[in-house]
């Protein structure tokens, strides 16, 4: 299986592919010029590693993590218009909000930026946090005041 690749290591013995996950995932949620800082502040990164990420991920199937990243690879709104994002963005009706994570390494502000101003009537909010990707998992309060902030003016709106 291909999440075995992970496990070529000698510190995932232990944990399996799973554990890999976690490494791996921990490196691109975060900002690399700040690999100390965030989630992890009050303990060591090797506890917040084994405490926090390595929890999160051992529990799930190997099969469930290909899933995800499949999903990722395939999620591409614009196969439905021949390849063109521009004309696939266009055609969205609904208020957006578009909050990437100001520090997130899986959907950089920038690109997300880019996407925003293909939608019409969109609204950007980076959501501050040095935390990335991860701010997602609570790991941050002022992000998520920040995003329920956003997604209440949005629901507002609505009525």
């Amino acid at each position: 299986m291909a999440a075995d690749l992970l496990a070529r290591r000698d510190d995932l013995a232990v944990f399996g592919p799973r554990r890999g996950s976690g490494r791996v995932s921990l490196g691109l949620g975060r900002r690399q010029d700040r690999p100390t800082q965030g989630v992890h502040r009050d303990s060591s990164l090797d506890d917040f590693i084994i405490n926090f990420m390595y929890a999160y991920f051992s529990v799930m199937d190997p099969n469930d993590l290909l899933c995800m990243a499949w999903k990722w690879q395939r999620g591409d709104v614009s196969r439905h218009t021949g390849g063109d994002l521009r004309a696939a963005l266009s055609r969205i009706k609904a208020k957006t909000f578009v909050m990437p994570m100001s520090s997130d390494m899986f959907f950089p502000p920038a690109d997300c930026q880019a996407e925003w101003r293909l939608i019409p009537n969109a609204e950007f909010w980076p959501i501050q946090t040095i935390d990335g990707h991860l701010a997602l998992f609570g790991a941050d309060a002022n992000a998520i005041s920040q995003i329920d902030k956003h997604l209440s003016e949005l629901l507002a709106s609505q009525s």
